[in-house]
């Protein structure tokens, strides 16, 4: 059934809005995969729907969701993925704050519930050029360069670009297996919320972030 599944679903593209939507193929995985087989498949449905209906009452409470995500979750390419996104989100929040002119003292006090090897990073190195971390990822010159043109759509696609390279790198080599699903399911929403974007929700979005530090 699995390969069936697999072999029969549309091809995605960064370019094109995905012909299936997230519920279609919730429903397709139901019905092809026995239920003890998605364990993860099951946190990461639960975990994009508290994030469709903006459940987060705050940037640091979406914070401590992913990383209670990261933490249930079994497969150990999963939980790579998920902290690379929360140093996409913690690098976001520092370049944001630099850009705004917010003191170290409000990014200090917003990065204090958790202080991980990233944020550590950003807090000592705040007023350096990359705030430290040029060479830590892959991606950051190119976050920095989008986020200085202050362009809420073209900073959400590198931002999408960057979340589907970090995908890339833990397909696995099996081609059907569960993992394969797993990682389709985030590539759709990925996509799907890409294509519903526009640009004064990524400007609210933007000044959420600062509410979220400021306040």
């Amino acid at each position: 059934m699995i390969t069936y599944l697999i072999t029969s679903l549309p091809v995605l593209s960064f370019d094109h809005r995905p012909t299936i939507t997230e519920k279609q193929f919730i429903n397709l995985v139901y019905q092809c995969i026995d239920k003890q087989y998605l364990h993860d498949f099951n946190l990461l449905v639960n975990f994009h729907k508290h994030l469709q209906l903006d459940a987060f009452d705050s940037l640091s409470h979406k914070r401590k969701t992913m990383r209670n995500l990261r933490n249930n979750l079994i497969n150990i390419k999963l939980k790579y993925f998920i902290t690379q996104l929360i140093n996409l989100e913690e690098v976001t929040v520092g370049l944001l704050c630099k850009k705004k002119n917010i003191s170290i003292a409000h990014l200090n006090e917003f990065f204090s519930e958790h202080i991980d090897s990233t944020s550590k990073f950003l807090i000592n190195k705040y007023n350096h050029k990359d705030m430290g971390i040029g060479k830590r990822f892959f991606w950051f010159h190119q976050l920095d360069t989008v986020w200085k043109t202050g362009n809420a759509i073209a900073i959400e696609n590198v931002l999408d670009k960057i979340k589907l390279a970090l995908l890339d790198d833990i397909k696995p080599d099996v081609l059907f297996t569960v993992d394969t699903l797993l990682i389709y399911y985030i590539e759709l929403n990925i996509l799907l919320r890409r294509f519903s974007f526009n640009r004064q929700l990524g400007y609210q979005m933007l000044e959420n972030i600062l509410n979220n530090i400021t306040l």
